[in-house]
Parts: C-alpha cells; structure tokens; sequence
C-alpha cells in the first residue's frame, strides 16, 4: 500500500506564488541541506498568518524527520521543502533548487507521474517538469508486486497477507477512482466491512499488523481502516497505533494524521496539518499533545 508522507498533500491546494521573496539565507544546491537546517523563516507582507503558520510547521517536521542531519534528507523531506517554500513565497531560484533536488532525489519518479495533474510545480518550472517526467514514463517498468513471494522472502504468513491485501483493496477501492464522490455510499459499506474484519484480526493477534507480522509493504493497511473509521474506533485503536509506533511496526506519519483526525472531529482544529482546511491548534495544545503522544 503506498502512502505519501504526512505534508504533501497540502501542497496540491496552494495557489501561485508571485515568488518575489528577497532573503537573507543563500541557498546553493550543495549547501542546500545544511542552510535549510539552520534556516528561519520571516513573514512576507504577501503571506498570510495562517499559511505562514503552516509553513513553520512544515519546516519544523522536516527538520525532525532528517534528524538534524544534512545526509539524512529523503525525497519526501524535498517534497515538503518545496511545500513550505511555496508558500513563503520564497525567490523563484530557492525554489528551483528546492525542485531540483525533488528531481535527483530516489523515488522522484513516483511522485512525478502521481501528482502531475494537481501540482503547481509543473507551471513554475515547466521545462524541467515535462523533461523527467518524460523521463520517468520512458523507464521500464517496475516487476509487478508478487505476494507469495513476499511472503516467503520475509518468512510471513501468506494466509494473513492475503487478508491484508483484501482489505487494502476495498479500503481504495472508489478511494482511488475520479468518481468517488458518486460512490461514497458504497465506499462507506466495503469500510464498514473493512473494519470488522480488522477488529476480528485484532482479536485474534492482540497487537498492531505491523512490520512483524504483514512487514513494510503492508503495514499501513490497519491504520488505513481505523483512519476510514468512525471516532469511536479511531479512539480506541490510538493507544494501540502510538504502541505500534514505538516498537518500530509503523511509521510515525500515520500516528499523526490519526491524532490529526481526531482533534478535528472532536475540536475543529488539527496538531501536525495533515488535514485540509482544518486551523492548527493553538501552540501550548500543539506541545501538549506532542509531550502526550511521546512526539518530538
């Protein structure tokens, strides 16, 4: 099951900057990483405080999710570079730089070819855009995924893999067609089912299907159905999800975007940004749930 990271998708709705953003930071594609680690954004008169407040919030994940640590970028951490520039308005050469190091990046390919028809990346720099792009979709293509042999490369259960593969097909399954607003009712039905089959599975293991069990390519397909659930199931797996989390069986992301979830539905405001439209929580609630959940 492929995920992106918590940010990105914030960086589908924001709209065109007139990148004319003058600062005092210089950035040059070999410093690129150390600079951004030590670099402190200041509010533009263009910039209004609530982009300017998720910008901050942007930098400051990336920054934790390197781990201070000028070799420890990914793509997704480029990615969301790019997220928090954009909205800064930074100077349209950071910017490029920013999206270069998008494009060297391992796995830039996936991401490409995925968020071309929603990204704005492809209007700011169109040439450099279209050319990998090209590039992407003249590679050859990946060997398909083969279940059974996952499961014996990793020595799984090939009998729990097949369940997990169920569900993580139904849980996307008008999730990821254009139509799903016209098939939401259905959707909510294989959900549903979706969940008690987890809930089953729970009871069964007593523990998140995590690494351990599913390994990385599934574990995410638990944490899906709780976070395609309602609030009463996404409360009673979080203490299970932040445990899964500690123990290294999943991601820390998902713990986010699940805490994220909840504080929306029972507050009207989010923690780390992951939903769409939704305001941040005041500062002292932000660090206050971070110290909670052992978040740093």
């Amino acid at each position: 099951m492929k995920t992106f990271p918590l940010i990105l998708a914030s960086l589908l709705v924001l709209a065109l900057p007139s990148c004319n953003f003058a600062q005092s930071t210089t950035f040059t594609y070999d410093n690129f990483e150390t600079q951004f680690l030590h670099y402190q954004p200041s509010q533009q008169q263009a910039v209004s405080d609530k982009s300017f407040s998720f910008a901050k919030m942007v930098i400051r994940e990336t920054k934790q999710a390197t781990k201070d640590d000028p070799d420890g970028f990914n793509i997704a951490d480029y990615w969301n570079i790019c997220t928090a520039f954009y909205t800064l308005e930074v100077e349209h050469e950071t910017l490029a730089i920013a999206f270069q190091k998008v494009l060297d990046a391992a796995g830039s390919c996936e991401y490409l070819e995925d968020l071309q028809d929603d990204t704005k990346l492809d209007d700011l720099f169109p040439e450099k855009y279209q050319a990998a792009l090209a590039i992407c979709k003249a590679a050859p293509s990946k060997k398909p995924f083969n279940r059974q042999e996952y499961a014996k490369k990793y020595n799984l259960d090939d009998r729990l893999l097949q369940q997990m593969n169920a569900i993580d097909r139904l849980d996307q399954l008008f999730r990821s067609q254009g139509d799903y607003d016209s098939n939401q009712a259905a959707q909510q039905e294989l959900d549903q089912q979706n969940q008690a089959r987890i809930n089953q599975l729970y009871e069964k293991y007593q523990r998140y299907l995590g690494r351990s069990l599913v390994g990385e390519h599934y574990e995410s397909v638990m944490w899906s159905v709780i976070q395609h659930s309602n609030l009463q199931m996404m409360e009673k797996y979080l203490p299970v999800i932040q445990r899964a989390v500690e123990e290294e069986e999943l991601a820390l992301a998902p713990l986010k975007m699940l805490i994220d979830r909840i504080y929306t539905q029972k507050y009207q405001y989010q923690i780390f940004g992951s939903q769409q439209g939704v305001a941040l929580a005041p500062e002292t609630t932000i660090n206050a749930v971070r110290e909670k959940y052992k978040i740093p």
